[in-house]
């Protein structure tokens, strides 16, 4: 009829940028075209983003590509052992272990699951341990087998054992805390590795374990918000492209030492176990207690002159609530800190920055579906003010992505709230047992046909 609907846009510009305001009308003006066209279509399932702006966010959601230096963690590691077969990595209670020492004892745990319980590819091995020597060795050990390794609290009830243990499918247990009365669960097989841990060392033993990128590494199992225990597998590739970009992003070396002193039980450990091994990094071990004393945490930290360390937000608050925090941030070398776990506590890096010259603070996010962390954001003391204003979790590590999607799995605007989904050679390879929840929970990316995404179950935003 050549009647015409005109739309007039009033704001405040106090509150509002005008690029912000045209944004939200060429979104409506999209929301409307898409709507004549597909008028019995729900809001969500509307695509009304502009080619160039879906270009540009799906640009931002892609962290930088790396290629991987090695296929499988065994390879990385055996690079080192080449190397620096007589460089000391592990440090446990005033002794140390060297590269060649760990090759040896490793190779001999994994001939001996090979020979005795007929442990290879696609079996999965526990580890109830506390922290030392003998929990790295055993890891490095489970993986020679070809096997992926389970990693278990030391102090774990014994019902959620044998359910971890059933579901898992585990046939054998390293264990330095329980004898074979303590674990009694059909069909599993319990080794007190402290007997006869470094006996292995003693005979060179070489195997040919024959494992993929794409083979599990290790199982975690975590209960979420159910409060079941789920197991999640992670690949070679995945844990490398972690530990590759974490280690180059933050030049780890030889030169470096860092502390162990959380529960392998949890991912947030790895940071600091796999640079370590596969860098030559010192890997100092804080002996096993109950609660972590700070007194303790501290004078390990300055003893050991640790140069970077994985903690939470909570372990870090240890740090800045030190009564002797002036004399003592003067006397570590930290130059970088990555917290992850919790939502960090601004205070906190503020008085950590002022304090220590030349000090980084990451905060890394990522569900242990993603290996570790997928998204970091480096904090210095030039950016320090930006971030007080703003706090924000970064951007996506190598090799990954980070969308904010709409609940049909469209890709919203900047600054509209969405689910923040994963994907990229972080991406695990779903929950052992479980189809069902591994299909709700790892759909398909629509961005990148072929690969898989992750959906968080946390909101977020994109800032501009």
């Amino acid at each position: 009829s050549g009647e015409e609907i005109a739309l007039w846009l009033e704001y405040n510009t106090d509150l509002f940028a005008q690029e912000r305001i045209a944004d939200m009308l060429n979104h409506f003006t999209g929301l409307l075209s898409a709507l004549a066209q597909q008028s019995d279509a729900s809001i969500n399932s509307l695509r009304y983003l502009s080619q160039r702006e879906e270009s540009k966010l799906l640009s931002d959601s892609a962290g930088l590509p790396q290629e991987l230096e090695s296929e499988t963690i065994l390879e990385a590691f055996a690079k080192q052992v080449a190397a620096h077969a007589d460089q000391t990595v592990v440090h446990y209670q005033g002794q140390s272990w060297t590269y060649e020492q760990l090759e040896k004892a490793s190779n001999g745990l994994g001939y001996f699951l090979q020979e005795q319980y007929q442990i290879g590819k696609g079996d999965i091995v526990a580890l109830q341990m506390r922290r030392s020597e003998g929990l790295i060795m055993s890891m490095l050990g489970v993986l020679k087998s070809g096997a992926s390794f389970l990693p278990l609290q030391p102090d774990i009830p014994q019902e959620r054992l044998s359910a971890i243990l059933q579901d898992a499918g585990a046939r054998v247990i390293l264990t330095d805390t329980a004898g074979e009365e303590d674990i009694q669960v059909e069909g599993v097989n319990v080794v007190a590795i402290e007997n006869f841990l470094w006996f292995w060392a003693e005979e060179e033993r070489s195997l040919e374990t024959i494992v993929a990128p794409t083979d599990p590494a290790y199982v975690i199992y975590t209960s979420g918000s159910t409060g079941t225990p789920k197991g999640l597998s992670i690949s070679h590739q995945s844990l490398l492209n972690y530990e590759q970009w974490f280690s180059t992003t933050h030049q780890i070396t030889a030169a470096d030492n860092t502390l162990l002193f959380t529960s392998a039980a949890f991912d947030l450990c790895y940071t600091s176990i796999w640079s370590s091994l596969l860098r030559g990094a010192g890997l100092y071990l804080l002996e096993e207690s109950a609660y972590l004393d700070g007194e303790v945490l501290i004078n390990h930290l300055i003893d050991h002159q640790i140069s970077y360390v994985k903690l939470t937000p909570s372990h870090l608050s240890i740090l800045t609530n030190d009564v002797d925090f002036e004399t003592h941030i003067d006397q570590y070398a930290l130059r970088l800190i990555v917290c992850g776990g919790e939502a960090i506590r601004v205070t906190d890096v503020e008085k950590l920055i002022n304090g220590k010259a030349g000090l980084h603070i990451v905060d890394e996010y990522g569900p242990t579906e993603t290996t570790v962390g997928t998204i970091a954001q480096t904090i210095t003391q030039q950016n320090l003010e930006a971030y007080k204003r703003q706090p924000s979790v970064g951007l996506p590590i190598a090799n990954s992505q980070a969308y904010v999607l709409n609940a049909s799995g469209y890709l919203v605007p900047e600054g509209v709230i969405g689910e923040i989904c994963i994907g990229g050679l972080g991406v695990s390879l779903g929950y052992l047992n479980r189809p069902e929840l591994t299909a709700k929970s790892f759909i398909e990316n629509r961005y990148q046909p072929g690969d898989t995404l992750y959906r968080t179950g946390d909101l977020g935003y994109r800032l501009p």
